[in-house]
């Protein structure tokens, strides 16, 4: 959830004028004020369903509807990277699951760094 901060700041620093555009979309326009707050609320609900979830790995029901709340909160996956996803579980390596998470804790850590430089 992060990384949607970091492109949405990125996206309004390249806006070509600061009056908001209110005319003909009826778009609210974001409080950058609340953003982050909005931010690391959602985070935590995510983390928190997905830990939950973890701890009911033996109860499909309560797994499916805590994945559920986490995926309300995150964008629509695109069809590449459910491939991807799906080849990593054919393949069933250990190793290549320990390499993922490593690599997003690493990016977590990246994007940790950005928004607190920002």
């Amino acid at each position: 959830m992060r990384l949607i901060l970091v492109i949405t700041l990125l996206a309004l620093t390249g806006c070509p004028t600061t009056t908001p555009d209110t005319a003909g979309t009826g778009t609210p326009t974001a409080d950058i004020g609340t953003l982050g707050t909005q931010i690391d609320k959602a985070d935590q609900r995510v983390a928190a369903s997905i830990a939950v979830a973890s701890e009911n790995a033996d109860k499909p029901g309560v797994v499916k509807a805590e994945l559920g709340v986490a995926a309300s909160y995150l964008p629509k996956a695109d069809a590449q990277h459910i491939d991807y996803v799906r080849n990593r579980v054919a393949r069933a390596n250990p190793e290549e699951y320990k390499r993922a998470e490593e690599a997003g804790r690493k990016l977590l850590a990246v994007i940790d760094a950005n928004v607190t430089n920002a």
